[in-house]
């Protein structure tokens, strides 16, 4: 049986409910990151979707930005996505979801113009050509 690249291999389990109850450590607790992606160890893309109007919230905003910065203070470069996607139910399309905003070396931003998460990631490889892409 081939599995197609990045799709689930198990997607009857993404509907498990994930109890990190026992993980509070003072006002520390777990967060999610919905996408993880290492080119070569030389650039990290994290990327969370969010529905219309919800919030990414302050704790996992604040772990996406020290994740990306302690990242870059050692060597490589990384990016962290908040993306818009509209499918409450079923598959969410994560190369075509709309980008809110992005940390990009140190700071967060907003597209100047719409962009996918395909797209801003296509466009950071392309500024960075000492990555090179497996075949």
């Amino acid at each position: 049986m081939t599995i197609e690249r990045g799709k689930a291999h198990s997607p009857h389990l993404s509907t498990q409910v994930r109890d990190f109850s026992g993980l509070r450590f003072n006002k520390i607790t777990p967060t999610d990151i919905d996408c993880s992606m290492d080119f070569a160890g030389r650039l990290f893309i994290f990327v969370e979707a969010k529905l219309p109007q919800a919030e990414l919230p302050c704790g996992q905003r604040l772990h996406l930005q020290l994740l990306t910065d302690t990242i870059v203070k050692g060597g490589a470069y990384a990016m962290a996505i908040i993306c818009e996607h509209q499918n409450r139910t079923g598959e969410i399309d994560f190369a075509n979801c709309a980008v809110l905003e992005y940390r990009w070396k140190g700071a967060w931003r907003v597209p100047k113009e719409p962009l996918t998460v395909k797209s801003i990631i296509t466009q950071s490889l392309s500024r960075l050509p000492s990555i090179i892409l497996p075949r």
